[in-house]
């Protein structure tokens, strides 16, 4: 309660002074091992990225790089069902032997920049991986380097939940699909279009599309963009149903593979920035061996002996970057869980997405508490994003509040 009582005080405070300081706190996330590829990873390791429509779960395995994606439309239920929000695909980039002779791995959530990285060493060669969700081109965006050139050999694969129609054609993967006819947790007349589509742009080597994915060959670096859309429209008359949204996907996807990585990034971040340079929660500074742990092992101390203010502060900065730009509805910054074997996707039960109950307390999760705070203050946000400040960091503090609230009632 005292964490609460503090950050009550403080929002109380900075409404007060238009939000006019700027604190110098730690705001990375950062791990020195991956996040396991299973649902217990999903929800308690991986790291968000988002930009208030799609975002995804990445979990910065070497050899098998997983991101989860979604969008915020993705819903089953009709005028009559309330249905249940949908996990969209998986984007799998796999690098056959990356976690052999494998030194040096680092995984970091910058959230001043909105941008995730994934760094190591593999047989003396150093390679890098960014990625973000930009709201200006409206796509998610990935790159690869290494400092040695003809380094990346393998694949990229789509996967859907829900049947979509997979193709790989060019330097492109496609997947379309629709709700009609899904098997949700309530019947309804839903008849929702949707697609995704990844464009890769290789610099050097060769690349070519078959089965179903796309092979690369001895690469320098690789630039992956990433939409997903459905044919969501806010209209009743019309059902809630649009056009089909692979054109319109495929037109953003095509518009951000013609501007260079560097262009797009500095733009995200500008744009990024705009919002999450409006508030600041500033309660106090760490010590400096806090601040050097990984995050993991920093929230443990954290369960054990409390005192890291700068990480009790890194929650609500994240939510209000993550909900960028205008939204009308609740933020998509993550997406919903995974569902385990042979559960239905949209479906819930009270055990965790991995089939065992939940035992470790929920301080440990941070990545779990950034998506329980962004669900929970979505709406809220949404509505306020472009209001005055003062606003603004009342919405996060509100957050902070049911984020602290679900996470005491957890353990």
């Amino acid at each position: 309660m005292k964490i609460l009582w503090r950050a009550a005080l403080f929002l109380c405070l900075a409404c007060a002074a238009d939000c006019g300081t700027a604190a110098a706190n730690d705001l990375t996330l950062h791990y020195n091992r991956p996040a396991p590829d299973t649902a217990q990873g999903w929800e308690r390791e991986a790291l968000p990225i988002g930009n208030g429509r799609i975002g995804a779960m990445i979990f910065g395995q070497p050899a098998h790089e997983h991101l989860q994606f979604n969008d915020i439309t993705l819903w089953t239920g009709d005028e009559h069902v309330m249905g249940a929000y949908q996990p969209f695909g998986d984007l799998s980039i796999d690098l056959p032997g990356h976690d052999a002779e494998m030194t040096g791995y680092f995984r970091k959530l910058d959230l001043e920049r909105g941008v995730h990285t994934v760094g190591y060493m593999h047989r003396g060669v150093t390679f890098r991986r960014e990625a973000f969700a930009s709201h200006p081109a409206q796509v998610i965006v990935i790159r690869l380097t290494a400092d040695q050139p003809g380094q990346y050999s393998g694949s990229l694969e789509l996967g859907d939940m829900h049947g979509a129609r997979i193709t790989a054609r060019d330097d492109k993967l496609s997947a379309v699909g629709s709700l009609a006819g899904f098997d949700g947790p309530s019947a309804s007349t839903n008849k929702m279009d949707y697609a995704s589509q990844v464009r890769v742009l290789h610099e050097g080597g060769t690349m070519r599309a078959a089965d179903g994915r796309l092979t690369f060959d001895h690469c320098n670096a690789l630039t992956i963009i990433l939409g997903a859309g459905t044919s969501y429209t806010p209209d009743a008359a019309k059902h809630f149903q649009g056009e089909a949204p692979l054109r319109r996907l495929s037109e953003q996807v095509d518009a951000a593979a013609a501007r260079p990585w560097s262009d797009l990034l500095a733009q995200h971040e500008r744009d990024f920035r705009t919002l999450f340079d409006r508030v600041r929660l500033d309660l106090g500074h760490s010590e400096p061996a806090r601040r050097a742990m990984p995050t993991d092992a920093r929230i443990e101390a954290y369960t054990e002996r409390g005192e890291d203010p700068e990480l009790e502060g890194a929650g609500p900065d994240h939510l209000v970057g993550a909900g960028d730009g205008p939204c009308t509805r609740p933020l998509g910054g993550v997406s919903p869980y995974r569902p385990q074997q042979g559960q239905q996707a949209g479906t819930q039960s009270d055990e965790s997405a991995g089939g065992a109950k939940k035992t470790s307390r929920a301080g440990r999760d941070l990545p779990a508490a950034i998506a329980v705070g962004l669900f929970t203050g979505g709406l809220v946000v949404g509505s306020l994003l472009f209001a005055p400040r003062c606003w603004v960091v009342l919405c996060a503090g509100a957050i902070l509040v049911a984020s602290h609230e679900v996470v005491r009632r957890l353990r």
